[in-house]
């Protein structure tokens, strides 16, 4: 079956999300890279904790309910991916 967002003009992943999204007036104004990374293992882990930690505080671990729930439910599975990237965990 054709990828309906396949091109044969050899255009790069981020070219195509762009194509994909264009019409879809994005607001990504304010939104932040976590540079990962680059982040040593300890950072990284010292990060995924505070990150959880701070969830679980604001009880919003499984159903983030405000921006910055949202925010650090980002942050948290960013961590999240990365270490299992490393085979930290």
């Amino acid at each position: 079956m054709p990828n309906a967002f396949a091109s044969d003009e050899g255009e790069s992943a981020d070219e195509i999300f762009r194509r994909m999204t264009e019409d879809l007036e994005l607001n990504v104004a304010g939104i932040t890279e976590i540079p990962v990374t680059t982040l040593t293992d300890l950072e990284l882990l010292e990060r995924f904790s505070a990150t959880k930690r701070e969830l679980y505080e604001r009880k919003e671990v499984v159903n983030a309910t405000t921006e910055t729930g949202r925010d650090l439910q980002s942050a948290y599975h960013a961590y999240l991916l990365e270490m299992k990237k490393r085979k930290m965990l």
